[in-house]
């Protein structure tokens, strides 16, 4: 299930609230428009609904986010937890980090792939209501409501079945586990 950023993002900004999204598995499979639904701080991962090499984030930080962060009392304590780190990087020319080359020319091409698939949203909201539907026909029970007023796209979790010898608890992105299955049929 997903929670209406949509119409929540907007209502927060009415009080002065500065909003945070976590869409690692969402970002690029749902309908995110940062500026749209007003999100301050939007963070993403490249390995799911992106399909690129796994271990890289996005993050988006808005003007109001910047102010706040430019703002603060007290200094940040953390290098890794820190923003302002990031702050002007391209146009410095300068990465706090060893810069994931290898990833990077992956994401690229992962965004290559995104930019000519008009439809990928209409694509992944196919992979899930096709997962959803072995999850019913393999008679498995939703974590979440089946009939969510909001499903995800990008993100089906089940159930384990009863009397298993141990617990893995199965929460995998729709969109990983059918290009698994797509590659192995050799679509």
């Amino acid at each position: 299930m997903l929670n209406d950023i949509s119409a929540l993002c907007p209502l927060l900004k009415k009080y002065g609230i500065l909003t945070v999204v976590d869409s690692v598995s969402g970002m690029f499979g749902e309908d995110v428009r940062v500026d749209d639904f007003q999100i301050d701080v939007l963070c993403g991962g490249s390995q799911k609904a992106v399909s690129a090499p796994p271990g890289l984030t996005f993050v988006t930080v808005s003007d109001a986010a910047w102010a706040a962060i430019d703002g603060r009392n007290v200094p940040i304590a953390s290098f890794y937890a820190n923003l302002k780190v990031f702050e002007g990087y391209y146009e410095k020319k300068w990465f706090p980090y060893t810069m994931p080359i290898s990833d990077i020319y992956g994401l690229r091409a992962a965004f290559d792939n995104i930019a000519g698939d008009p439809d990928m949203l209409a694509r992944h909201a196919r992979i899930g209501e096709a997962c959803r539907a072995a999850v019913r026909g393999a008679g498995l029970n939703y974590t979440l409501h089946p009939v969510s007023p909001i499903p995800s796209r990008c993100l089906t979790s089940r159930k384990r079945r009863p009397r298993m010898p141990f617990y893995r608890p199965c929460v995998r992105s729709t969109v990983s586990c059918w290009q698994d299955r797509l590659t192995l049929r050799g679509r």
